[in-house]
């Protein structure tokens, strides 16, 4: 072995044994901190029970009294207001309250003050009074005659046997919240018929749709323009459509109609309030993105296979048996079996032309539409599996293909995914609170 390699070994072995004994020097001092740290605190009186030597305490203030003569001793000065202390019993004061039910809270404050005299009966009167005043129908079902054992008592039997039933606001049927501007007019007397048709003449000049109803002394809303002379109304409700398949109302026809309702209400000695929040521009706004999201309609083209042709009096035929009727607008017609028997959906020429009885009698044609407008169709789903099946149906006799707006063959697959999408149409108007195919609908989507 090599000098170096001893000189190694040695130096390594004093590393090692450094290493050992640092570790055990900072161990120990790290327990000793530990107990320096965890050692048992010293006497803490704030913990302990807290003794006091009353015999001790007691001889002290003997001979402090003794060496003055001018203080009493503690226990003579116990004995004595003991004596002459006599405590409240309850039971006289509970015998008290029985014996004058009809007490003013002023007989029971003498020791801390005088106070107002007012009975239970004068604080319902003065409660019913501010809630009538604030426009609240309140019905009282039972009467407080009594004072209760405290005032909190009263209050709390007052709040419970009283009912308050605050009125709700009706508009009318036909408008709806979402798509009209609403105003209400409240009369403080019923108003003619004859004063009120003079007035809503005016909203002639708007080319929007503008509503007015009134509200007769029988609580039935009719329109004023239907109305008769022997009806009053006890009020008023214009509105102003906010949209329409042409866009949404203007800022200047808003403030136009804003200023005229407000002008009548003067005029009728009536109290205007508008229905609905937020401006009324931005509602009518939102509510023109809401249009043009649903605005949809589902299509699909009726094409006579390999370029060919057929008569139009044999398309009419099968129309016909299919259940539709040729309309004033040029197509055929597929209406519901009930009333008001609303349009499902149309079936026009494909080449454009309107449909017309003489046209039918001589024309060749190579092809139908059939479309349904989403808005306007009740259960759309429904109406569009109906539409598939008379389109298939007339394919055969015609020798005919369903295909979409490229000529491409329009398969189960691809019928289903349509029928999704009408789906999530509906859907979203629903959200909205527009039913498709309401009345408000078919207003909104004209």
């Amino acid at each position: 072995m090599s000098d170096l390699l001893i000189i190694l070994v040695v130096l390594g072995a004093l590393i090692v044994v450094g290493v050992v004994i640092f570790n055990w020097w900072q161990e120990k001092t790290f327990r000793n901190r530990i107990a320096n740290d965890f050692k048992p605190s010293k006497r803490d009186v704030l913990i302990e029970d807290f003794q006091v030597n009353t015999e001790s305490f007691r001889q002290e203030r003997i001979k402090y009294s003794a060496k003055n003569k001018q203080e009493p001793s503690l226990d003579d000065f116990s004995e004595r207001n003991i004596a002459q202390r006599k405590e409240p019993v309850f039971d006289e004061v509970d015998e008290e309250f029985e014996t004058t039910p009809q007490s003013t809270f002023q007989e029971y404050s003498n020791d801390v003050g005088e106070a107002t005299k007012l009975t239970i009966e004068d604080i319902a009167a003065e409660d019913i009074e501010a809630f009538s005043s604030a426009g609240h129908h309140v019905q009282a079902t039972e009467t407080v005659s009594t004072l209760a054992d405290t005032p909190e008592i009263a209050h709390e039997q007052f709040t419970k046997s009283s009912t308050y039933v605050i009125d709700e606001v009706s508009i009318p049927a036909e408008l709806h919240a979402q798509v009209d501007l609403i105003a209400l007019l409240f009369a403080a007397i019923p108003i003619a018929q004859s004063k009120v048709i003079g007035l809503e003449s005016q909203f002639k000049e708007f080319p929007e749709r503008t509503f007015a109803y009134g509200l007769t002394t029988q609580n039935e809303w009719i329109s004023v323009r239907d109305s008769k002379p022997d009806h009053t109304f006890t009020q008023i409700a214009y509105s102003l459509q906010l949209a329409d398949r042409g866009g949404a109302v203007n800022r200047a026809t808003l403030n136009r109609f804003q200023h005229m309702v407000e002008t009548i209400g003067l005029d009728l000695s009536a109290h205007v309030e508008w229905q609905g929040a937020g401006d009324p521009l931005n509602n009518a706004t939102t509510l023109d993105q809401f249009c043009i999201e649903v605005d949809k309609t589902v299509g699909f083209h009726l094409l006579a296979n390999n370029g060919a042709s057929f008569h139009a009096t044999k398309l009419r035929g099968l129309a016909e048996a299919q259940g539709l009727s040729l309309g004033n607008d040029g197509r055929f017609h597929h209406n519901q079996t009930v009333p008001p028997y609303q349009l499902e959906f149309a079936v026009k020429n494909y080449e454009g032309n309107a449909f017309s009885a003489s046209m039918l009698k001589s024309s060749v044609m190579h092809g139908v539409t059939f479309q349904l407008d989403i808005p306007t169709v009740k259960n759309s789903a429904d109406v569009f599996d109906n539409m598939v099946q008379v389109a298939k149906s007339m394919a055969k006799s015609l020798d005919a293909s369903i295909v979409d707006d490229n000529k491409k063959m329009l398969g189960d697959i691809q019928l289903e995914k349509i029928r999704q999408q009408l789906k999530v149409i509906n859907a979203t108007m629903i959200a909205k609170g527009i039913i498709p195919g309401s009345p408000h609908a078919l207003r909104l989507f004209s």
